[in-house]
Order: C-alpha cells, then structure tokens, then sequence
C-alpha cells in the first residue's frame, strides 16, 4: 500500500517513528517508547495507533491512500478535521504532515448492520447527521461528488487501454480478475471492451445488464445528473460514506460519532440520507468469504424513518422540509450510492490487481446490481414530482 507496510501488510515501525519524529516530540514531551499497531477499517487509509507507554497517551496517525494526492484534498482533510473538532464532532488534530495527519485517540468501536436498527441508534444517527449538514466549512464547493466519479471512470478506461496495448482480452481477463469480452466497434482499430458483471448476493433482476462498458457508466452517470436536477435536494456539507464501520460509539458514554470524512463534500443532503439508510440491509464486516451481505428486507420501515428524520430536524432546523418530504428525498437517491462504490470498487481493484484478497470485484457487481433494481424506482418517483 506504501512505505508503512509491507506486501503482507506489516508495519514497518522504524518508517512510521521517523516520520513523526520532531513533530510527536512536540504534540507529546517527554515521549520515549511507543507502541505501533494497525487499526481494522480503513478502506482507503491506513490507520496506525500510536500509544505512549510511560505517559499512557493515545493517538492515530491517518496516513492518506492512494486516492488522495495532490495539496487541494490535502487541505480541505485538515480544514474539515479542524471544523469537526471545534463542533465537538471529530478528535483534536495535533499536527498534519505530507502523508497524512496525527490525531486524538477515540474509545469506542465500531457497529454493526444490525446496531443501526437499534432504535437508540437510529435517533442518534439521525441527530448526528443533522449536526453534520447544519457545519459551514470553507472548502471548495465548485467540484462535486459526481466529477469525482467521473474521473473514476476514465481512469478505469486508462487501465483498459493500457493493458490491451500489452495483452490480448483473454490474458487481459486473466491478470485483471475479471471477464472480458473485446466487441469491435466503428472505426474498426479501435476495441470497446465489455466487463461480465457477476454479481454474488444481489437478486437476479430483469433490469441488471449482464455487460457493462465505460459507455454504459458515463450514460448512468449522465442520468444520475439529470435526475439529481429535478430533485432539488439541498445542498449541505455531507459525510458521503456514512456506514456502521465509520462510526464509533462509546458504551459508556452512550456517544455515537460518524468518524473518517475523508470522502466528505458539499452534496445533496439526500445521498447521505440514502448512502446511510442503505446501510441498514448491507452488511459490511459479515463473516463469509465476501465481507459483506445483503438484506432486502431490512431496509428502514417507515416507524424508522420517521424516527430518524424527526432527530435529524431537531439538529438541523433551518429547513422548510417536513419528515415525509425528506423520507421521499431518501428514497429518490436510493441507487445512487450504489453506484457511486460500483465505480470506486473497480477503481480500487485495478489499483490492488496483485493482491486478490484486496479485489472489490463481488462487491462491485452487487452494489451495481442494486443500482439498477432500484432505478426503476427512480424513475417512477421522478414522474410523480
């Protein structure tokens, strides 16, 4: 993944000590032995916990993976920390560095699918978001979510043409992990490539194609904008990858903090909606082969939306909007999300290639499949506005 750990994902603690060096020594006098361990989660980053032993001090140095890259997203992760922290909502930054930052040390863990239909947490998740759309943080609002996927995309086509100047589609298939299909296409030196979607756990569904191409993905998400327009969801500052694994909760304290923002973006308040009530029947950290499963079933009923809806106003109240009308917003982004990790996961598998246990493959192929389950839906919600 980087300098930090080796291909089998041993840290290397000499590399991570010289790079905190000084500035720890500063942010921690009087520090001497430290402990270095890996924090689970962390699907784009890598999470170090960094304890003092003498001192009993605690913190997690966030080191930036490969999507972030240049000094602009660099910046917008520490104003955005910086703004969580005065907001009681994210751990005090205690210094930030070229390849990420170091900050405070939370208790608490994780949840699972099933917490999130814990009444207790539905209404704590909605009042925390509701804080998080309610914060005015000065970054650049001009570039949105969907121009990131956008550049996804290409870069998925980049990968393509790269690898078809050097393999044939077969040998292709082969070192990629996926199939392949080369369909000759006007003018004839050119190839369009078709990737077979598999999907694992999604329903069979007439709707789901049994190809995709880069065409298929930029005409989604050319639908996706249009649709999006009708709407008029507000804009608000989101989290965009608010799940159960990016949440921390405290037993003690009975706290519940949506942590790793490093997705996070001005947006339509809706997708985060969707993005987290999705969450309720996709289960992520399940214990098959896959790491994730799916529930059909166990979408939020209405008694939770409700209930999550009715907290998120009491955090963010400058709106007009009632709690039907921003269940109706939920329910129009529904396959959006979807689509949206469709794209990131074959990103993210054409950047691990070569560690088959990193492939987002699976998850892919059903997160685009319910994309297109849903879409149906989309479309009949959009003609009755």
């Amino acid at each position: 993944m980087n300098i930090f750990t080796d291909d089998s994902g041993n840290i290397n603690r000499d590399k991570v000590l010289q790079v905190l060096d000084e500035k720890l020594k500063i942010a921690w006098p009087g520090v001497d032995e430290l402990c270095v361990s890996k924090i689970s989660g962390g699907y784009s980053n890598l999470l170090l916990k960094i304890e003092d032993i003498k001192f009993g001090r605690k913190g997690v140095l966030r080191i930036y993976g490969n999507h972030i890259t240049n000094e602009k997203t660099k910046l917008k992760n520490i104003l955005v920390a910086q703004a969580l922290h005065e907001q009681n909502l994210g751990p005090k930054m205690f210094f930030h560095l070229p390849c990420g930052y170091f900050e405070e040390f939370l208790d608490g863990h994780s949840l699972h699918m099933n917490d999130l239909h814990k009444s207790e947490i539905t209404s704590k998740l909605g009042y925390q978001m509701g804080k998080i759309h309610a914060l005015k943080i000065d970054i650049d609002k001009s570039k949105s979510m969907w121009d990131d996927i956008g550049n996804w995309i290409d870069l998925i086509e980049d990968e393509l043409k790269e690898a078809l100047k050097l393999l044939s589609v077969d040998e292709m298939s082969k070192q990629l992990g996926l199939e392949l299909i080369d369909k000759c296409v006007i003018p004839k030196d050119e190839n369009e490539i078709l990737i077979k979607v598999k999907p694992e756990l999604a329903p069979k569904n007439e709707n789901v194609p049994e190809f995709i191409n880069i065409k298929m993905l930029r005409d989604e998400l050319s639908f996706i904008k249009q649709s999006i327009s009708k709407c008029q969801s507000e804009i608000v500052f989101c989290h965009n990858d608010c799940h159960e694994g990016n949440m921390l909760f405290d037993d003690e304290k009975r706290t519940l903090l949506p942590i790793d923002f490093e997705y996070a973006s001005y947006n339509h308040r809706a997708f985060d909606f969707s993005q987290t009530l999705n969450h309720f029947a996709w289960e992520y950290g399940a214990k098959n082969k896959l790491g994730y499963r799916i529930f059909m079933d166990k979408y939020p009923n209405q008694e939770q939306l409700v209930l999550f809806f009715t907290n998120y106003l009491k955090a963010f109240d400058n709106t007009k909007a009632t709690v039907s009308e921003l269940i109706k917003e939920s329910e129009i982004f529904k396959p959006l999300p979807h689509f949206v990790w469709t794209v990131w996961g074959i990103t993210k598998h054409f950047e691990n290639k070569k560690c088959a246990e990193l492939s987002h493959n699976s998850a892919s192929f059903d997160r685009l499949s319910m994309y297109y389950i849903y879409k149906n839906e989309l479309i009949k919600k959009l003609d009755d506005l």
